[in-house]
């Protein structure tokens, strides 16, 4: 997989789980 396939995976995996990537961001930072 390219990486921009992976950051566009990412970006839209963030878009249909922003409660959860809040929260992960939230552990991580």
């Amino acid at each position: 997989m390219s990486m921009r396939g992976i950051l566009t995976h990412i970006i839209d995996h963030q878009a249909t789980h922003k409660g959860q990537i809040l929260m992960l961001n939230r552990l991580i930072g």
